[in-house]
């Protein structure tokens, strides 16, 4: 399928650079661009594009107003922040949106972004908002028990949803970015249970404590020895040929939204299983590191 996309931004040579960058990228196709938050709205409103880079910094209005304004429309476009700042990371991934680049540009990051997009367009995956994992929390809570399908309720119905569809998800007092879940759920179906005839489990577990939102992501499969565990987290981590997820990629987001003592944990042993394990802070923690970050910069 061809992705329409609409570029905003009002450095007219961010808009060149990135539509040169689209053009040279398979089924990609540009079909209005934006120098303003009140340009962009109109745009979007007339062309419904798949796909919106979406700068921050503009006059008058953020890009995050333009977000907002474009969330009502049904359907919403897919949001790309493509950006020179990191500090709004938190906030970008609070909207709703699919990705956030900094520039400047890198095609290889954009193709990834854009594989991202593919997925979810191709797949029809709905975002799962606030109250959706409030009651997962409270079932889980109340139960402790382990559970490899997440009940959502939308409009009255319940589906049990497989997680590893779930790109986003947040919490009255977490945030979880997006394609963190996904990634750990495909390597231990992919590098965990591919290996065994017999298949087996994996199994994802969430609790609450100590303020902090924890993710355990476990299988039964062939297990990993330490140095390809520390293979899997070095700069060269596992990727897989489609623009996969590789783990050093989430550790790198984590580190960059969160602070460093937030990175993926992994605990494997050859031929019992792998465990990984995500942490992810309350509100309150992350308002502190991005202080801490601002202050020591």
């Amino acid at each position: 399928m061809k992705i329409r996309c609409i570029i905003v931004d009002d450095e007219p040579p961010a808009v060149d650079e990135l539509k040169y960058i689209l053009s040279q990228i398979k089924d990609i196709e540009v079909v209005a661009s934006a120098g303003s938050a009140s340009e962009a709205v109109t745009a979007i409103k007339e062309s419904k594009p798949d796909v919106v880079f979406l700068d921050i910094h503009m006059p008058r209005h953020s890009g995050f107003y333009v977000a907002e304004k474009v969330s009502r429309f049904d359907p919403p476009p897919l949001i790309i922040f493509a950006t020179a700042y990191d500090q709004y990371a938190v906030q970008a991934f609070e909207e709703g949106s699919l990705d956030y680049i900094l520039k400047p540009f890198s095609e290889k990051r954009i193709q990834k972004a854009l594989i991202r997009a593919r997925n979810v367009l191709t797949s029809k995956i709905k975002i799962v908002d606030e109250n959706d994992l409030k009651r997962l929390l409270n079932v889980i809570e109340g139960t402790k028990q382990s559970i490899n399908r997440l009940p959502v309720e939308k409009k009255g119905h319940v589906l049990l949803m497989d997680p590893s569809y779930i790109f986003f998800f947040k919490a009255e007092d977490w945030l979880v970015p997006p394609l963190t879940i996904q990634p750990l759920v495909e390597n231990a179906v992919k590098h965990g249970l591919a290996g065994r005839e017999e298949g087996g489990h994996v199994r994802i577990t969430v609790s609450r404590s100590d303020s902090k939102l924890h993710v355990l992501v476990q299988d039964d499969g062939v297990g990993m020895d330490p140095e390809h565990v520390e293979k899997m987290l070095s700069t060269n981590g596992l990727e897989d040929s489609t623009g996969g997820i590789g783990l050093n990629n989430i550790n790198q987001r984590l580190e960059r939204i969160y602070g460093p003592q937030y990175k993926i944990k992994i605990d494997s042993r050859p031929e019992q299983g792998t465990c990984v394990h995500l942490i992810v802070p309350d509100k309150s923690t992350i308002k502190q590191c991005q202080h801490q970050k601002e202050s020591s910069s």
